[in-house]
């Protein structure tokens, strides 16, 4: 049994202080990018595993339909099956001023990939919220998804001077979407801010859509 889960992988952030535009640096074609899964089996709702450092670009290609970026197993109910990344959908879409990236996944076998992920792999840079458009960073984020940071400007100015920013509760969650309607050359749906919650412990049904490609 195969499904494609279309995703879009939302950023949301709880509170800025003198910045906006939170983005990995080097943006969200740096190959080195990479982002943390949770897998479940949904014949025995067994949590599986958690996939680490999955490139954020792969996609399958010429892959063979046996081949899979991730190989899955079930040691309860000895279900087996596998993960295999479509394409990454493109150029992100921006949803209030937020790049969003649209991924398709396939999923082989009777398997949950959950919407929760952990994206702190990597540094992220931000804007100045002045419209001087000058950017900040790069950082990194703790665990928790917070992290303040000072901008001390021209080195001539007084220590008095120096501004502090904060970001605070950075998170990550993947909105699982049918193909319905085609948004800047992408075949997905938007789903609005307050219909995807990252905190929601409700989980979103997969599209039993099959893929065009």
């Amino acid at each position: 049994m195969s499904r494609t889960c279309r995703l879009i992988l939302y950023i949301s952030v709880d509170s800025l202080d003198g910045v906006t535009q939170v983005e990995p640096e080097d943006g969200w074609e740096n190959p080195s990018l990479c982002y943390h899964i949770q897998v479940d089996c949904k014949n025995c709702n067994k949590e599986l595993l958690e996939i680490g450092y999955l490139p954020l670009y792969l996609c399958a290609g010429r892959m063979e339909d046996a081949q899979y970026h991730k190989a899955l197993s079930c040691p309860k109910c000895m279900g087996c099956g596998g993960l295999r990344i479509l394409k990454r959908g493109g150029e992100p879409i921006t949803d209030e001023g937020q790049d969003m990236p649209v991924m398709e996944i396939e999923v082989i076998g009777s398997f949950h990939v959950h919407e929760k992920l952990k994206l702190f792999y990597f540094k992220w840079i931000c804007r100045k919220d002045d419209g001087s458009g000058e950017f900040l960073g790069p950082f990194s984020v703790d665990k928790d998804g917070s992290y303040a940071f000072s901008d001390s400007g021209d080195e001539s100015d007084d220590d008095d001077d120096d501004e502090l920013f904060q970001i605070k509760g950075i998170k990550g969650c993947f909105q699982v979407t049918p193909r319905e309607e085609e948004v800047e050359g992408l075949w997905i749906k938007v789903a609005s801010k307050s219909s995807q919650a990252c905190d929601s412990d409700s989980n979103s049904e997969v599209s039993d859509a099959d893929s065009d490609d």
